[in-house]
């Protein structure tokens, strides 16, 4: 597989042992966007935007260390206990975490944000939850690398005075009470309460101390539990008495050769002795899908998830999992439950780290996550704020030293040593001067930590604006617009200050380049003799005319031109044809490239059109001059987006009836071989006398 590096936003982060890597992969079925990073010690995190075999998705794939003694996989729950539901992220900061992805699926009672797992979840030797779904994995770990992933059951029974013996049906779980219920204290502070012919007891200690009708919730002893059951469903009631002993036997199938530290939840097993389960239980598809795998000698942990509006299924999920090294996987809630946050190294504070399935945080039962364990931690890494800098505004390298739980310290700016690979500009006073457009890499070293950082230098700025905040918006011809503060504007120089900045339209210099041709919008089909003595007249007037959506024959010695074809919102029509041309394409040698669309940009899917515009502006910072031109209802510039200019190109709408006073407008395109401009040419092209 051969990748391209794609530089997407400008930004670079930058860390000790750490791959900052932004490409853009192509194969014969595959496109795809990577971006891995390090937010702590143990843990990388790995971001893809893909396109394959005709379909789109984007994943990301959270690699955990676990023979790292920095970090520690655990079970978590909401602080207020099994009863409660909570997004994961705030479940994570009830915990402390610094990664969290949630687990088990739950079924939500009355009440906000009240419901409970579904699966059987245990922590520390204690049962934290009994399983109700037959079919459901669960993921057992002890510290030390063993694992278990099975599906388990409890048989749950108490017994009074040694006669009179009930099995427990659920344990700290919100059910249709037509069985006995048991609640401790990780249930949460209280009981259910009883009423109608609802009755709790209440045992501490190993006794009976309380039988509870129609009373308010009680506080749940610390060393004992509540049962709660209809009487007219149990006889259980009617047999016991304040003051009986209280028996408690717990049953637990399989038993492991080891005692695991925690048991979570999840649904149906993926991946088995390195190889993808044939028959998945539920559910078989989602919009969105988290999973956990684990390498065969238990030593490295993947969180994997995954979002796609259009379907996701598990065999997907398991081809994923499998694909990063996998021995074992299994399935964790999905769709809106999707959540997995990470410790942002700036701000030492839990964020997703992708698009939330339907929008907004759902609150969701337990999550599996790490803990950090370092409690003298060192510098780690470091964090580039930015990597932009116009030619004639130099950019101040502001950093963020983190530690190994990937929280920000407090660091003296002087000890950061900065050093340049290339010397394409220099260094000034903790600034960076940049000498030419190109590509710089930047050295940071703090206490033997060394990163490095990709400082893309682009044309000058000629315009600013002043915001109320003190900072300078400013702009340069080819579009990129971004924020400088005033003590970088202040040392910048040849700059316009105004009150608005201008509209950037046509690539007006060297327009006496010694080569030109014309792009008129042209239709589809001709289908009167009207369409046919316009596109003859436009061609008799302007010379070397092409209609940009019948290129296949046109050939220019300093310029590619492209047709492709995004009809439908979407470059994905002929599975991978068309992105695999506009690769070959931007892969040329000329330095000349238009790019020609059948319909006005409006991709269906963001993350689609990011993938394209990214791929276009590397192109062009690694010296290509693109134009992107598409039909429209008017001939003009439509936008400028990373740099990359997007033009619409019109039909004449002159009619039989109005042809003497409607001109005709089209693009006019001056070249050599290493430079490119356009204008838009309005000309009457029907007078009386024709």
């Amino acid at each position: 597989m051969r990748y391209t590096k794609i530089m997407k936003k400008c930004l670079a982060m930058l860390m000790i042992m750490v791959l900052f890597v932004q490409t853009a992969a192509f194969a014969n079925e595959n496109v795809a966007e990577k971006i891995t990073y390090s937010p702590l010690s143990g843990v990388w995190v790995t971001k893809v935007t893909e396109i394959e075999n005709g379909g789109f998705f984007s994943y990301q794939v959270v690699t955990c260390d676990l023979t790292n003694p920095n970090i520690k996989l655990d079970l978590m729950y909401p602080s207020e206990g099994a009863s409660t539901l909570k997004p994961a992220l705030d479940i994570g900061n009830d915990n402390g975490a610094a990664l969290i992805v949630n687990a088990d699926y739950f079924n939500r009672s009355d009440g906000e944000n009240k419901g409970s797992a579904v699966g059987y979840n245990q922590k520390d030797g204690d049962l934290l939850s009994n399983a109700l779904e037959e079919s459901a994995y669960s993921f057992a770990y002890k510290d030390d690398h063993q694992y278990s992933f099975d599906i388990y059951s409890n048989q749950i029974t108490v017994g009074f005075r040694g006669e009179v013996f009930e099995f427990v049906k659920t344990y700290n779980k919100y059910s249709s009470l037509d069985g006995i219920a048991l609640f401790d204290r990780h249930w949460g502070e209280e009981s259910l309460g009883s009423h109608g012919t609802l009755v709790e007891l209440v045992v501490e200690d190993g006794i009976l101390t309380e039988i509870r009708r129609d009373m308010p919730p009680v506080t749940i002893p610390e060393n004992g539990y509540v049962l709660a059951g209809l009487s007219d469903l149990t006889t259980l009631f009617d047999q016991v008495q304040v003051g009986d002993e209280v028996t408690l036997e717990i049953l637990t199938t399989p038993q492991l050769e080891f005692v695991p530290d925690f048991t979570v939840g999840g649904g149906s097993l993926l991946v088995e002795e390195g190889a993808v389960v044939k028959k998945m239980s539920y559910p078989k598809s989602s919009t969105s899908f988290p999973a956990i795998g684990i390498s065969e000698d238990g030593k490295t942990l993947w969180i994997v998830t995954a979002v796609n509006q259009k379907g996701l299924t598990l065999q997907k999920m398991a081809e994923l999992c499998k694909e990063q090294g996998a021995y074992y996987a299994v399935a964790l809630d999905g769709g809106g439950s999707t959540q997995c946050a990470v410790k942002d190294p700036t701000t030492g504070e839990l964020a997703y780290i992708h698009p939330l399935s339907q929008g907004y945080e759902r609150a969701v039962a337990n999550g599996l996550g790490i803990l950090t364990q370092n409690e003298t931690p060192k510098a780690y890494g470091i964090y580039v704020e930015d990597a932009v800098v116009f030619r004639n505004i130099p950019k101040k390298i502001v950093c963020t030293v983190y530690d190994e739980n990937g929280n920000p310290m407090d660091v003296d700016p002087s000890r950061i040593r900065l050093s340049l690979k290339n010397n394409n500009g220099y260094l000034e006073d903790g600034f960076y001067y940049g000498d030419d457009i190109s590509t710089e890499t930047l050295i940071l070293e703090y206490e033997g930590i060394l990163a490095e950082c990709e400082i893309k230098t682009v044309a000058p700025a000629v315009y600013a604006k002043k915001n109320s905040n003190g900072t300078y918006t400013v702009l340069n011809p080819d579009g990129y617009q971004r924020i400088v503060t005033n003590e970088e504007y202040q040392l910048s120089r040849e700059i316009t200050l105004t009150d608005k900045l201008p509209k950037i339209d046509a690539m007006s210099e060297n327009l006496g380049l010694p080569h030109a041709f014309s792009i008129y919008g042209g239709r589809k089909s001709y289908d009167t003799l009207w369409d046919h003595l316009i596109s003859a007249r436009v061609k008799e007037r302007a010379q070397n005319m092409i209609y940009p959506f019948k290129t296949a024959e046109i050939e220019h010695e300093d310029i590619e031109i492209i047709t492709v074809d995004n009809l439908e919102g979407q470059i994905l029509n002929k599975r991978m044809t068309e992105w695999n041309r506009l690769k070959d394409t931007l892969q040329t040698e000329k330095n000349n490239i238009i790019i020609c669309l059948e319909d006005p940009i409006s991709f269906s899917r963001q993350q689609e059109e990011d993938l394209f515009f990214s791929m276009l502006s590397e192109a062009q910072h690694q010296g290509k001059n693109i134009l992107v031109i598409h039909r429209g209802d008017k001939t003009e510039l439509k936008s400028i987006k990373d740099g990359v200019r997007v033009l619409s190109v019109a039909y004449d709408t002159a009619t039989t009836e109005n042809f003497t006073e409607k001109p005709t407008e089209f693009l006019k395109i001056h070249y050599s071989e290493n430079q490119m401009t356009y204008e838009i040419v309005s000309q009457q092209l029907f007078s009386q006398s024709n």
